[in-house]
């Protein structure tokens, strides 16, 4: 029980720390440094892998010691329930994330990267986002994290069920979560970068994706407090 508690905890939290990482978007577009605070995303979300080195073989050896199906089907439950809890801590406190945000844009560019990040940009050419852009974001935000967090850890509880063929099952995983990829590296990333760029309000749109990434979190977790039922 104490591997699972510990791979369901550095899960469920690389994957909010991933979440996270929007908003140095957002911080970079506030700063006119949209390039960077992409590039710094992709940095952060790049660290909290660290989570998944440590989680993913914790789960492993889970299956191949044949951890009974009900036990493993806890960690979706356990890896939901974080994210929703530091999420929701996130929309609580938008103002006090949002200047942390930017300290934690600048520290990473300057400090980490070694860059000589200026911090007197002024932005020009803003709106205010269409409601229907921002609908049409929640919706492919939540779609595409819904199917890939679905995919993932519907193989592992599968993996745990049918134990002979864990490895087969547990390789078939991009199978699952493809889709939910290509949903978000083609349609939902783009946009979400889009909106950013132009809104008057860039931190508004990482909240939006927070509130879409918490819904499919939650059904996440009621999903499978049902299969433990």
């Amino acid at each position: 029980m104490t591997l699972l508690i510990i791979s369901g905890s550095v899960l469920g939290l690389s994957l909010f720390i991933e979440t996270f990482g929007f908003f140095l978007r957002s911080a970079g577009a506030s700063l006119s440094l949209s390039s960077l605070g992409y590039s710094l995303h992709v940095q952060l979300a790049t660290f909290s892998r660290l989570g998944t080195f440590i989680g993913m073989p914790l789960v492993g050896f889970l299956l191949d010691s044949g951890t009974s199906p009900e036990v493993v089907s806890i960690l979706p439950l356990m890896v939901s329930g974080i994210f929703i809890s530091f999420a929701i801590l996130v929309l609580y406190i938008p103002s006090k994330i949002e200047k942390f945000s930017i300290a934690l844009f600048f520290f990473m560019g300057r400090k980490i990267s070694r860059l000589d990040v200026p911090s007197n940009r002024e932005r020009t050419s803003l709106v205010d986002v269409n409601p229907s852009e921002e609908k049409n974001l929640f919706w492919l935000s939540l779609l595409s994290h819904l199917i890939i967090v679905i995919g993932f850890y519907l193989m592992i509880v599968l993996a745990s069920i049918f134990n002979d063929w864990r490895v087969t099952i547990m390789q078939s995983t991009p199978l699952l979560t493809a889709a939910g990829t290509l949903l978000s590296v083609i349609y939902f990333d783009p946009r979400a970068s889009t909106l950013i760029d132009k809104s008057k309000d860039p931190f508004s749109t990482t909240i939006l994706i927070v509130r879409a990434r918490i819904t499919s979190m939650c059904i996440v977790f009621f999903l499978s407090a049902l299969f433990l039922i």
